[in-house]
């Protein structure tokens, strides 16, 4: 941000614009879906279409160049500046600073993944944290452990173990790539409550793709 103008680059989800009253029963279908759903630290999307995904999600590609927008002029990002001749110097030359200054963004190796903590959690009565090596932490009383709970215990420890195999992992999300966008649909329709507004429907829009003509749209629901 330099100020009045702002640059984005990128794809960027969630980038649509609605009425005061939403999601209401006008538009069921066109809600956003997640874009951080993920297993063991990968992404599962909600269809295996590319173009579909990013219609779930209001996807705008600003694309490398990016997007410019007065954000004292234009607080709701409406109006892309990056289009327009005038500002193809001032675009370039944020672009470039943007450039530098993620040369030096922080990116630290955060090790592998662990069940460390899930042992401590069942150790504690299922409460995770908030240290794995901290023993003396918890001062108790601890949860007493009966013949039927101990096994219980064995067996979130033995699956944890499992799951924590690369090839286990590795097979568990290829499996739920190909199997969520089966009930993303469904799972989808749940999430919000669809309540009637005395038959008035606010106006929403979406703006995806702006810089992609082939599947740009903006769409009005009554």
């Amino acid at each position: 941000i330099v100020l009045p103008h702002k640059l984005v680059v990128g794809p960027q989800p969630y980038s649509g614009w609605t009425g005061r009253f939403y999601p209401n029963c006008s538009q069921n279908s066109e809600k956003p879906f997640f874009t951080d759903i993920k297993l063991f630290d990968h992404g599962i999307n909600a269809s295996l279409d590319v173009e579909k995904v990013e219609r779930m999600t209001w996807v705008q590609d600003c694309g490398s160049e990016g997007c410019l927008f007065n954000i004292v002029e234009d607080p709701n990002e409406r109006i892309d500046l990056g289009q327009n001749p005038d500002f193809k110097l001032l675009r370039a030359q944020m672009l470039s600073t943007l450039q530098k200054m993620n040369e030096n963004v922080f990116r630290p190796q955060r090790g592998e993944l662990s069940t460390v903590a899930c042992d401590a959690g069942i150790k504690n009565g299922g409460f995770y944290g908030p240290f794995v090596y901290a023993d003396k932490y918890y001062t108790g009383p601890f949860p007493k452990e009966d013949f039927a709970k101990k096994i219980e215990n064995a067996a979130l420890k033995e699956a944890a173990s499992f799951v924590a195999n690369e090839i286990v992992q590795d097979a568990l999300v290829c499996s739920a790539r190909k199997t969520f966008p089966l009930i993303a649909a469904e799972f989808s329709k749940s999430l919000d409550k669809c309540e009637p507004t005395n038959g008035f429907y606010p106006e929403f829009e979406v703006g995806i793709n702006s810089r992609k003509p082939k599947t740009s749209y903006r769409k009005v629901i009554q």
